[in-house]
């Protein structure tokens, strides 16, 4: 057995780490694959990629000037949260995570003025000036 499990018994922070729930067991892409997709590598988002970035704020466009190290530990403390939270019975808001991810690819001249449209209203509300 000792050669098959190199670490066991493991210590008790690598035991807490094997006890998180894993993007799989939730069926959210794996790490690797969600990383990609968060940094724009490949075109299609999953919606918890998409909602994750949305989480992230400002803080997701800012990820592909970062270093890989950097953006990687970065993207996947935000990614894990929601892993955690989706395990614990949360449901990512589908329809809000499609239009997220729809609306960074989407870069049509319909699109960029109900974005203009958008902030108009949203500076009216907090009464800022553009």
């Amino acid at each position: 057995m000792k050669k098959d499990f190199l670490d066991f018994p493991p210590t008790p922070m690598r035991f807490a780490i094997l006890c998180q729930p894993r993007a799989e067991d939730v069926g959210f892409p794996n790490d690797e694959m969600a990383y990609q997709q968060a940094i724009g590598n490949l075109p299609e988002k999953h919606p918890a990629v998409a909602y994750t970035r949305s989480l992230m704020g400002s803080m997701a466009s800012l990820l592909t000037q970062m270093n890989d190290k950097t953006a990687r530990s970065t993207f996947l403390s935000y990614y894990h949260e929601v892993i955690g939270k989706v395990d614990d019975g949360f449901e990512i808001p589908f329809a809000i995570a499609e239009t997220i991810s729809e609306a960074e690819n989407n870069k049509s001249p319909k699109n960029l003025r109900q974005n203009e449209i958008c902030m108009e209203l949203m500076a009216k509300v907090f009464g800022v000036k553009l």
